[in-house]
């Protein structure tokens, strides 16, 4: 029969740092570890910053360019337009990196997971389409 302290150690063991399991590591190794865990948030914020960048460009020169070949006026609230834009170029690239690219990365798996993500998928969607609908950007 197994203590809890020896199911607890092989849990631990079940973590590794390259090839050496993490119970084994020195605390060196655990910092180094810590550092690229931190230099991978590091890289994933700033793609949603490009994200963010991306969108405000397609907003300010695509999207009023498309908007307008359909008699759509687009003025007003852009910002929420920029919104709808960014974060549904954001939803594209999360579903093929955490679906087709990277299915082992917590980072894009965590995001499908979210029932918050999907409302706000939805809503995107709806930013960008709705304009079509009313026949005027109603933001």
């Amino acid at each position: 029969m197994k203590s809890k302290r020896e199911g607890v150690v092989s849990k631990v063991h079940k973590q590794t740092f390259g090839t050496t399991p993490i119970a084994f590591c020195t605390s060196k190794q655990r910092g180094v570890n810590r550092l690229l865990v931190f230099i991978k948030d590091v890289g994933r914020s700033i793609e949603l910053l490009f994200f963010l960048a991306l969108g405000f460009y397609l907003t300010v020169s695509v999207a009023e360019a498309f908007y307008g070949s359909f008699g759509i006026e687009f003025t007003g609230n852009i910002w929420v337009n920029w919104f709808g834009i960014s974060f549904f170029l954001f939803v594209i690239y999360t579903v093929i990196m955490g679906l087709f690219l990277f299915k082992h990365v917590g980072f894009y798996r965590k995001f499908l997971e979210l029932k918050l993500y999907w409302v706000l998928c939805c809503v995107a969607i709806y930013i960008i389409v709705i304009p079509f609908i009313r026949g005027e950007n109603p933001f």
